[in-house]
């Protein structure tokens, strides 16, 4: 399976650099689906996961992960400043960006924690188990932000509600209402089901 795996991900990488620097490909096929560039955003993603699970919390520098982040955050302000060089690049050269900007950041800012940065009083805190909760709905999120952003922001646009209120507000409240609904499909949904699977394995 790991073979697999390996060439799955050597695949998409290669596609990805191929169309770095061209117009956002499509992809009708199954093929196509399997090679998109964007797929390096969950494979960095899993690189990350396999990281924190191997570096002992011994080995990592509290500043350095903080500076991860940091980098991290100029990284992304940059990509939205600057005058557009990024948008004029492929999908290859956004997921490249964005996937390694973001695993970058989440693995410094989880390390970090592992290392003891974040002192027993603040673990307790609610905002804390706020942020915790949304990395475990985080999946169910992802499954319907899309279409409710895009049913929000239809609906706030037919009712008025954009002018009434302005297009950031608009924006931000369909963010808000994807997350929530990301949250209850987390709780309605993918919890039962991985309450049964792990059932039936154990």
């Amino acid at each position: 399976m790991r073979w697999a795996v390996g060439a799955w991900a050597g695949a998409v990488a290669v596609n990805a650099l191929s169309v770095a620097f061209t117009a956002s490909p499509n992809y009708p096929t199954p093929v196509g689906v399997l090679l998109w560039p964007q797929n390096l955003e969950f494979l960095f993603g899993c690189g990350a996961a396999v990281a924190y699970a191997r570096v002992p919390a011994g080995r990592v520098s509290r500043p350095a992960c903080l500076a991860v982040v940091a980098a991290g955050v100029v990284g992304f302000a940059l990509s939205n400043r600057l005058p557009g060089w990024l948008h004029n690049l492929g999908a290859g050269a956004h997921a490249l960006v964005y996937g390694l900007l973001s695993a970058g950041m989440v693995l410094a800012g989880t390390l970090h924690d592992k290392a003891g940065g974040a002192a027993a009083g603040v673990r307790r805190r609610a905002g804390y188990r706020a942020f915790l909760y949304l990395g475990d709905a985080s999946y169910a999120v992802y499954l319907v932000h899309g279409p409710v952003l895009s049913a929000m922001l239809k609906a706030a646009e037919a009712s008025g509600l954009t002018r009434s209120l302005g297009v950031p507000a608009a924006c931000w409240l369909a963010i808000a209402t994807a997350v929530a609904v990301g949250c209850l499909f987390h709780e309605l949904v993918e919890k039962p089901i991985l309450a049964r699977v792990g059932r039936q394995s154990a």
